[in-house]
């Protein structure tokens, strides 16, 4: 799996020397790029959020486990807001 990782420039990032990997691009935006961009994702966000919480509650149950339906019905409620 290839991983393009697209990240702003604030210090608590890990460097680009420090994502190398042979399945991970790392790309830093530019200063101040992400105040004129940040209204643009909003729609990228909340599809990446709507998938999460349709596909985890399947994939937490296809996993073995005692404690998988405490944990599928956390997750249901944990993401109901």
């Amino acid at each position: 799996m290839k991983v393009l990782l697209v990240l702003d420039n604030v210090p608590s990032h890990p460097s680009e020397e420090e994502l190398k990997d042979s399945n991970i691009q790392a790309v830093f935006l530019l200063p101040n790029v992400m105040a004129l961009i940040q209204p643009m994702d909003q729609d990228v966000i909340e599809s990446v959020k709507r998938r999460y919480r349709r596909k985890l509650p399947t994939a937490l149950s296809e996993e073995d486990g005692k404690n998988t339906n405490v944990i599928i019905n956390h997750v249901i409620e944990t993401n109901q807001h």
